[in-house]
């Protein structure tokens, strides 16, 4: 019998690198791109099967906006398999950050 846990996939690599290429700012000075934390407290949380709390992220864009790490889908394998995906300060997903179903089942 296998072990019974939450497993948290979080977000995929297009969303990962959406938030990688929106990271960069530009310093006042010189111009030249410094890297710079991009995250912001979240909006959302999600409670695993044995009530373990998991505070999803935020971040704020290159162009101010900001985007939150929200529940996508729950899949049950040997537990809870959460999957996220971003979405913008109106509550709508960004398409490129959402996982397709064949990705989702790839880690069943």
């Amino acid at each position: 019998m296998g072990i019974r846990e939450d497993q948290v996939c979080g977000l995929q690599d297009r969303a990962r690198s959406l938030l990688e290429v929106n990271k960069m700012e530009l310093c006042s000075h010189c111009g030249q791109e410094l890297p710079a934390s991009n995250e912001i407290p979240g909006k959302y949380t999600w409670y695993g099967m044995f009530d373990d709390l998991y505070e999803l992220k935020g971040f704020r864009l290159k162009d101010g906006s900001p985007v939150y790490e929200q529940k996508q889908e729950v899949i049950w394998s040997s537990g809870p398999m959460l999957f996220t995906a971003l979405e913008d300060e109106n509550g709508q997903w960004i398409e490129d950050s959402l996982w397709s179903t064949e990705e989702m089942q790839s880690y069943v």
